[in-house]
């Protein structure tokens, strides 16, 4: 009977992840209709309030419908997170034989990012530009082990740490990194989105903007929260007129895993394409070594720093390409601009205009419109939609060879050993 009661208590609390989740996307839906659709669905809400209508129904439906083992089983069973990618398309694209085609691209890509990133440690890799260095705004100092406490003490039925928003601004002030930008022109400034007179989303670099959201992942028994920043650039510039890589918007994720002690457990990083996946483990991760014509090894270009608790990692960042060239400790000595924190679910609703209109930042399949690139006409056979361009988060596959997904819950505990765990 005890067993049941816990089952019965872990499924309620999966449920209510799942109706904020509802909740969240609902409310931005609703925001993103027409002003004169909204009306329309008011006029007959009473009190006025649609949305508030529909979680009291939301409510109502799970009170009716989940109140037996068979009727939560069957809620289970049809949870499925959709895949990224696409196997028409690549039975279409002869997928056996492309792929060792770009597998042989992709092996050759990884050695240039090693190469990149000795060249930057020894000084061989001067900037194209002027390096300018943008710092999270000045907050009060947390320890290791107030982050630690943080996460065992907001932990709920599940095991899933649930901070509460002072906690999460805590955290993410933290952790959250600075960044030394190899800066030509305004394509390589961050900056803060917003939809203006094209058919694309701009960029405003006159205010230096880093999007801030949670996610979680499993390793071992383990669920570890991850802090997730992300910085939006105008553009990939092209470095020449055959560049099938540049287009409109670019940017980089950059996300800390944190361990049990409060300190991080891994860092990695995409593009918002979804390319680029690099990886930073901490001392006590190791590496499961892979191998196979159809795997995409997982690339680990540098040993990142240790951190002490006084001090935060600096990220050096290309221009024009925005690669990730060297992860260092920052100087807080050293003159730098500030940036402040946003919400990424603020880009699900963007103002447009006048009249209480908004849009959101992504389109069909979480896609960015606009930000299509050349390289999706060759890398078609891969199966994933539009490659190359800007896409939501939850939309990220992350290789070309084989299937990965920035998101998935276990790409940590399936790619790495714990070796506290493993060699006590």
């Amino acid at each position: 009977m005890r067993a049941c009661g816990r089952s019965i208590i872990k499924f309620a609390a999966w449920v209510n992840h799942l109706r904020e989740f509802d909740q969240t996307a609902r409310r931005f839906e609703y925001a993103n209709l027409p002003k004169a659709a909204r009306d329309e669905l008011e006029q007959p809400t009473p009190g006025g309030d649609v949305l508030e209508s529909a979680a009291r129904c939301g409510a109502l439906l799970r009170a009716a419908e989940l109140t037996n083992a068979a009727s939560r089983q069957a809620v289970v069973r049809q949870a499925k997170v959709p895949d990224n990618y696409r196997s028409m398309q690549r039975a279409a694209g002869l997928y056996p034989l492309s792929a060792l085609v770009v597998r042989a691209s992709v092996s050759h890509w990884q050695r240039s990012v090693h190469r990149l990133f000795a060249d930057t440690a020894a000084g061989k890799s001067p900037p194209l530009g002027v390096r300018l260095r943008y710092r999270p705004p000045i907050s009060p100092p947390i320890s290791d082990t107030d982050v630690a406490d943080i996460l065992r003490t907001t932990t709920d039925s599940l095991g899933i740490p649930v901070p509460t928003a002072a906690q999460l601004a805590a955290l993410f002030s933290r952790y959250a990194p600075a960044w030394e930008l190899d800066t030509v022109d305004d394509n390589d400034r961050p900056g803060r989105l917003y939809w203006g007179t094209q058919a694309w989303p701009q960029i405003d670099v006159a205010q230096p903007v880093i999007y801030t959201h949670v996610s979680y992942t499993r390793f071992g028994s383990r669920v570890l929260l991850q802090l997730n920043y992300t910085v939006w650039f105008a553009a990939r510039a092209a470095e020449n007129q055959l560049d099938i890589l540049a287009g409109r918007l670019d940017g980089i994720h950059w996300r800390v895993t944190l361990g049990d002690d409060g300190r991080p457990l891994l860092y990695d990083s995409i593009h918002p394409c979804g390319c680029y996946h690099l990886f930073f483990p901490s001392a006590s991760l190791r590496l499961i070594e892979r191998s196979g014509l159809y795997h995409e090894p997982i690339l680990i270009p540098q040993a990142v720093p240790s951190l002490s608790e006084a001090q935060r990692l600096r990220i050096l960042v290309s221009a024009r390409t925005h690669y990730l060239q060297q992860i260092l400790l920052d100087d807080e000595a050293e003159s730098a601009s500030p940036y402040q924190f946003a919400p990424y679910d603020t880009l699900r609703s963007l103002p447009i205009g006048a009249d209480d209109e908004h849009r959101s930042l992504f389109a069909a399949r979480g896609l960015v419109p606009g930000t299509q690139r050349g390289e999706r006409w060759i890398l078609w056979p891969m199966g994933i939609p539009s490659p190359g361009a800007m896409r939501q988060w939850g939309n990220h596959a992350t290789a070309f060879v084989g299937r990965r997904h920035f998101d998935e819950p276990l790409l940590i505990d399936e790619n790495f050993s714990d070796i506290s765990v493993s060699n006590p």
